[in-house]
């Protein structure tokens, strides 16, 4: 849960410092599918909670299970509307299934919601590049 809420929040160096060192306590990462079952039960109960839904969509990304994460991060967005990092979490896994094209959409929402984050840049660039748009990625790269 807490590390769904560094999530949340778009405080990624926090996050990804805290999984690795859980990582390093638990190598083989039972704690994910632990986690994601845990969190899948009590979403059961209460489907829209926010504060299950975004554990669930780190879970299953660490995991590599993208298509589950794009399936939770969609749902977290179009409950938690006005939050930059949901779109920049829904448009990163997007192109991490080299879908470009579906990253497009979220990480232009996401830009209009936080257009200072220098991550969001870096990955408009990327999904740029590979919709070869060059002349886009060019243009967000030298900003």
């Amino acid at each position: 849960l807490q590390l769904g809420t560094l999530l949340r929040r778009g405080e990624l160096d926090a996050l990804f410092a805290r999984v690795g060192w859980i990582n390093q306590h638990d190598p083989e990462q039972r704690y994910l599918g632990d986690g994601e079952a845990i969190l899948r039960a009590r979403l059961q109960r209460d489907p829209g909670n926010l504060d299950h839904l975004y554990p669930l969509a780190l879970a299953q990304a660490l995991q590599r299970k993208a298509d589950a994460a794009a399936l939770t991060l969609s749902e977290i967005t179009r409950l938690d509307p006005g939050n930059a990092n949901a779109f920049l979490g829904l448009g990163f896994v997007q192109l991490y299934r080299f879908l470009p094209w579906a990253a497009t959409p979220p990480l232009e929402q996401a830009a209009l919601l936080d257009p200072s984050n220098a991550t969001l840049r870096t990955l408009r660039a990327v999904a740029a590049a590979l919709r070869f748009d060059l002349a886009k990625a060019h243009s967000l790269i030298a900003r």
